[in-house]
């Protein structure tokens, strides 16, 4: 399962996202069905050896294709106080609504 968006969206993409979230789903599914049968037929085909060296080659240019992307990222904001003032500021954001039960 993946973790979800990794870097913020600007708000206004947020209204095109949803059919591409649909299509994205969509290929993932299909390519969970599709893989394994090409791999089964390429392993009968040709053997483990070529099958194992094609596997090294593609997982080789992910890696290569996930170094070049960069990402910008934000210096978080400096902590003004202790940890206690920083839990306290933040009771409110939890799922009790800012009170103590």
């Amino acid at each position: 399962m993946r973790s979800g968006p990794l870097l913020r969206t600007p708000v206004g993409m947020v209204n095109r996202l949803g059919g591409l979230g649909g299509l994205r789903m969509a290929a993932d599914e299909g390519m969970m069905l599709l893989a394994p049968l090409t791999g089964a037929a390429l392993f009968a085909r040709f053997g483990g050896a070529p099958v194992a060296v094609l596997d090294a080659v593609t997982f080789a240019l992910a890696a290569g294709a996930f170094a070049l992307l960069r990402a910008r990222e934000e210096e978080p904001p400096e902590r003004t106080g202790g940890r206690l003032s920083d839990t306290w500021e933040g009771r409110g954001h939890g799922t009790c609504g800012g009170r103590w039960r």
